[in-house]
């Protein structure tokens, strides 16, 4: 999931059994679920149409954008590299996760910190490490 705070609202979908949900979260902490109606040919047929390539989805970030990446292994990696294909283009856009298992590809891509800053709601030993050379907060 990766949606932009900034914004204030992320949506995800869910698919249980033959039922398609929204997930709609509006920042803080408000959630809601949404169950969707329709014939379900038409809505997986809708669905197909928003699915873009990793580096489609990442033009949406903008300079000061905060975007949140997934919690611990849920860490989505394609996402993480095509931004970090976007490095030149962004300045002060900062990424929140939490207990990091392999390194991040914007991060590694930024050694000043210029680009992009990692938020942390609960640091590893990758993020601490980040945090050593400033480029992390908790």
């Amino acid at each position: 999931m990766l949606y932009l705070a900034k914004r204030f609202i992320a949506a995800s979908l869910t698919f249980l059994k033959r039922e398609i949900y929204i997930n709609i979260t509006i920042v803080p902490f408000l959630n809601y679920r949404i169950k969707l109606q329709g014939d379900e040919s038409m809505r997986m047929e809708e669905y197909r149409s928003k699915c873009v390539s990793a580096d489609e989805a990442v033009k949406a970030v903008r300079s000061g954008d905060w975007v949140e990446f997934a919690f611990a292994a849920s860490m989505p990696g394609l996402l993480d590299q095509a931004l970090s294909r976007r490095k030149e283009e962004l300045q002060d856009v900062n990424l929140r996760g939490g207990i990091i298992f392999t390194s991040l590809a914007c991060m590694d891509s930024d050694p000043t910190g210029e680009h992009f800053t990692w938020n942390s709601w609960h640091f590893a030993r990758y993020e601490r490490g980040l945090a050593k050379k400033s480029l992390a907060y908790y």
